[in-house]
């Protein structure tokens, strides 16, 4: 099966878990293990950034390549399965690039980041320009 970017950060958000069960003291243990925030900023501007190239990737600003996917967390057949309840209180316009992800965003964020796939995909742009629809 094609390996995409989260699956090798969801790979690397285990093996820190890993890692943080063989540490011996509570501090290193949380040092060590990643959050899906942390391995969703290494799979972007994290990675940019560790490649030098940061100034045009990486993120939304203007003015870098827009490399992106539109994801559905509801679309047909998806491993994602999200609560009413969540849907309630989840409203991606409350959220920004500058602003931290509410709590039920962290959670539906959370729920894609570890069972969602390429059926969650909807469109794809690769250097601005619509590469993928479904």
């Amino acid at each position: 099966s094609e390996m995409c970017i989260r699956d090798s950060a969801r790979q690397a958000l285990l093996v820190s878990r890993h890692l943080a069960m063989k540490e011996k003291e509570e501090h290193d243990k949380e040092h060590v293990k990643l959050t899906v925030a942390d391995a969703l900023y290494l799979a972007t501007l994290g990675g940019a950034r560790a490649l030098a190239m940061d100034q045009t990737l990486g993120s939304f600003e203007v003015g870098k390549q827009f490399d992106t996917q539109l994801v559905d967390i509801e679309s047909q057949g998806s491993n994602v399965d999200v609560f009413p309840w969540q849907k309630s209180n989840f409203s991606p316009l409350k959220s920004t690039v500058l602003a931290p992800p509410s709590i039920a965003q962290e959670d539906i964020l959370a729920k894609w980041f570890f069972n969602g796939d390429d059926r969650n995909v909807i469109r794809v742009w690769v250097g601005g320009k619509l590469s993928h629809t479904l």
